[in-house]
């Protein structure tokens, strides 16, 4: 049985409703047996579109100005920003300011996460219960910890993490979301020590750890997996001659020379990204 199984992994999907889709519709084009989500599932911002004079709505939008009618023009606007991974948000003038200026504006971008997921639950269930193909989900760093209710209650698929689950007869997962620090500070960190204790944890409760998948979120240090842009003390890209500098960012504990209970792992390549904290880009400038 082991011998025919077919995982199809993704991460880093931050929002964007085509991904998602695609990651779902995977079943069909290469009939994997097993998805498996793994982490950093909310998006960077919401996109307001601003309620303008003559019932029309304003939006600028990947450097393109949009004035549109209710409708199928403003559905399709609100659709190509969901795959692009932000929030689209109808708002009045200066309503988002307001929000910002009062403490409310994270309120509504949890709200819109929620949401998201939502749609992306329904999906899944849709799409994945009668083909019977299993699911395992799990949150990123960059995922606020109160989405993980939402997988806990996702009518398919598996909330996976600090769990150790079976892929099939012969392979056993355990998964782990939290990164090492960013200088980002996002949702969910660990220092390496955490980590570390976090993954023993889980690796001593299998039974053939020299055949289970580590689904880890971490890129392993010094790997190239982890490679990102090199900061300065205010987070500026540095670079030299022209050319940016990059650096290893991953996790010292999440890669071979660190780990000797299992030879064989597998690790998810997350980049460093500015995480998705409040934050709203204005669709009318």
């Amino acid at each position: 049985m082991a011998r025919n199984t077919l995982l199809y992994f993704v991460s880093d999907l931050h929002g964007s409703s085509l991904c998602f889709r695609k990651f779902v519709n995977s079943t069909q084009v290469y009939k994997p047996t097993v998805l498996i989500l793994g982490g950093d599932v909310a998006g960077k911002a919401i996109q307001s579109i601003v309620r303008g004079p003559g019932g029309r709505w304003l939006c600028t939008f990947v450097g393109t100005r949009y004035e549109l009618t209710e409708g199928s023009e403003l559905t399709d606007l609100e659709r190509l920003i969901a795959d692009h991974g932000y929030y689209p948000y109808r708002a009045e003038p200066g309503e988002l300011e307001s929000m910002e200026a009062d403490g409310t504006l994270d309120q509504l971008f949890l709200r819109l996460m929620r949401e998201r997921l939502a749609e992306w639950m329904d999906i899944a269930d849709t799409r994945l219960r009668p083909r019977g193909v299993p699911l395992y989900l799990m949150l990123g760093n960059d995922d606020p910890v109160e989405l993980g209710e939402m997988l806990d209650q996702a009518p398919w698929g598996v909330h996976a993490e600090g769990k150790v689950v079976m892929l099939d007869d012969e392979h056993e997962m355990i998964s782990w979301g939290y990164s090492n620090p960013t200088p980002w500070h996002t949702y969910r960190e660990e220092d390496e020590q955490h980590l570390a204790a976090a993954y023993a944890a889980m690796a001593d409760k299998l039974q053939r750890p020299e055949r289970a998948v580590f689904n880890l979120h971490p890129p392993p240090y010094g790997t190239q997996l982890d490679e990102a842009p090199a900061l300065d003390e205010n987070l500026r890209v540095q670079a030299v001659l022209g050319q940016v500098q990059y650096a290893a960012v991953g996790s010292r504990r999440c890669g071979r020379s660190s780990w000797t209970a299992s030879p064989w792992w597998a690790c998810t390549a997350t980049s460093m990204r500015r995480p998705a904290s409040a934050g709203w880009a204005s669709g009318e400038r």
